[in-house]
């Protein structure tokens, strides 16, 4: 009966451990439950978040294309730009060598117009020179030797064509080309 004894005990041992691996067994599959859930949400989360990162990359994707059309479209302004820059620079040149070789020119036809002997200039306040010679010229006047003696005439008071002839007054050619320049040089 001993031996009956020991197989009854064995037997409920058996039976106790049993349920203690079945007892393991269903919480173990209540915890594999429980992550298989959790593992769910965290999928439907990530799920939502890489729809949302495909949007914004999308949306990037089209900031993108938009800059690289801006660039495509701002190369030839640019190279453009470049062109009228030379541009600029060749004419401002050739006015600038315009300006120059116009006030050069004054100054020759001054510079020449000196010992220019005239048999009469009327001058516009009525006054006549006779026998008058031009001993210099300056921007704003002529001195004059005529048969009367020696006179500075402002330019005002001289006849157009000697105005214009050496060109004098607020309306010089030289000094209208020179304020353009100072004017568009000022506006750089």
């Amino acid at each position: 009966m001993e031996t009956g004894k020991f197989f009854s005990i064995m037997a409920f041992a058996c039976a106790v451990a049993g349920i203690f691996n079945a007892v393991n067994y269903f919480q173990g599959v209540d915890e594999a439950n429980a992550q298989l859930l959790e593992a769910k949400k965290n999928l439907a989360q990530l799920k939502e978040s890489w729809k949302m990162r495909q949007d914004e990359w999308a949306k990037i994707e089209v900031v993108a294309a938009r800059a690289k059309e801006a660039a495509s479209k701002e190369t030839p302004l640019l190279r453009e730009l470049d062109d009228l820059k030379a541009k600029w620079r060749r004419v401002e040149g050739e006015f600038k060598y315009l300006v120059s070789s116009t006030r050069a020119a004054v100054e020759k036809v001054r510079a020449d117009g000196v010992n220019a002997a005239f048999p009469e200039v009327k001058l516009l306040n009525g006054k006549v020179l006779t026998a008058a010679k031009i001993k210099k010229i300056e921007p704003n006047q002529i001195s004059f030797m005529h048969a009367d003696g020696f006179l500075m005439v402002p330019q005002d008071l001289l006849p157009d064509d000697l105005r214009s002839r050496f060109d004098l007054g607020p309306t010089s050619l030289a000094d209208e080309l020179e304020s353009a320049q100072a004017a568009i040089l000022a506006r750089k």
